[in-house]
């Protein structure tokens, strides 16, 4: 059962850190972006990850395939996210900082973000069709379970960009940086960031939320 928050942003005032919570512009794209993010630490892979990566190339034909490494995801924060640095130097351990970009890609960029060992059973680009939504892999259709419950997965996430979710969890992040990974900017953590957006009738958000069969991805 698909429920999804389709709040549009009723404040050109929301604002956190200078930067917009509302989308506008050219982030507010009417069109999916035809892009695969996944992340290793070099570009060197296993064949095991090789055949993994090619089951996204399959199914995704006509999408930009890039593996972020260790070096390129710090080049990327310092370049695009500059103003989050103070946050970023504080993530260790490093998969702190693995699943804290995904959310930067997913606001900046759009497009797919898939863990390396995740194996993508099909397309499902039909499920895209909502211009400026973001979409989040979860147990149960509505937050509504309790703080603290592993129940989201960003080990896929999908998004056009510029929805402001991906700012909010950042935001989150710098908040509990002290926490352990999957209370911070894991599973945990977004779940936690879920479940107060759904508790407190967030205003200005666009979100998808379906379980991780529907995205059409396995596992090694």
């Amino acid at each position: 059962i698909l429920w999804a928050i389709m709040y549009i942003c009723k404040q050109d005032s929301l604002l956190w850190t200078s930067r917009t919570l509302c989308c506008k512009g050219s982030a507010c794209s009417t069109s999916f972006p035809l892009l695969i993010h996944q992340t290793w630490k070099t570009d060197q892979l296993s064949s095991l990850q090789e055949n993994l990566v090619a089951s996204w190339k399959q199914h995704y034909p006509d999408y930009r395939h890039t593996l972020w490494t260790d070096h390129d995801m710090e080049l990327y924060v310092a370049t695009r996210f500059a103003w989050y640095l103070p946050v970023w130097n504080q993530l260790t351990p490093f998969i702190k900082k693995v699943d804290t970009i995904r959310y930067m890609w997913m606001y900046d960029l759009g497009g797919i973000y898939a863990d390396l060992d995740t194996k993508c059973l099909r397309n499902t680009q039909n499920l895209f069709g909502i211009p400026g939504m973001a979409y989040i892999p979860v147990s149960h259709s509505k937050p509504t379970w309790s703080l603290g419950s592993n129940r989201a997965s960003p080990a896929f996430l999908a998004s056009y960009p510029g929805n402001p979710v991906w700012l909010l969890m950042l935001k989150r992040i710098s908040g509990v940086v002290h926490l352990p990974t999957l209370a911070s900017t894991g599973p945990i953590g977004l779940a936690d960031m879920l479940h107060t957006l759904h508790m407190t009738n967030h205003s200005d958000l666009r979100i998808t939320l379906l379980s991780e069969a529907k995205w059409g991805i396995g596992w090694w």
